[in-house]
């Protein structure tokens, strides 16, 4: 797995710096680029994320919502069964 937390954080940034241009008092001539430049840095951290992270492996059905909560969520059996 390569770590893309880096590119994240600096795109993330990069937004930041793009959103605060017009306190910055700049041109549209400049500001134009900065945008097309940023929607191809979130386009490439989207691929980054989706190439380069690991997918869970617990199943959503199974009542596993999120990655980062171990076991399943309580209650999980109750919405899967309201909903049939």
């Amino acid at each position: 797995m390569k770590p893309f937390r880096p590119l994240v954080i600096g795109v993330s940034l990069y937004l930041l710096f793009y959103a605060l241009t017009p306190l910055f008092g700049l041109e549209l001539k400049f500001v134009y680029p900065l945008f097309v430049i940023g929607n191809l840095l979130v386009i490439y951290m989207v691929y980054a994320a989706l190439k380069y992270g690991v997918a869970p492996k617990e199943k959503f059905s199974e009542g596993y919502w999120y990655g980062d909560i171990k076991g399943p969520i309580q209650g999980a059996d109750e919405v899967e069964s309201a909903s049939e």
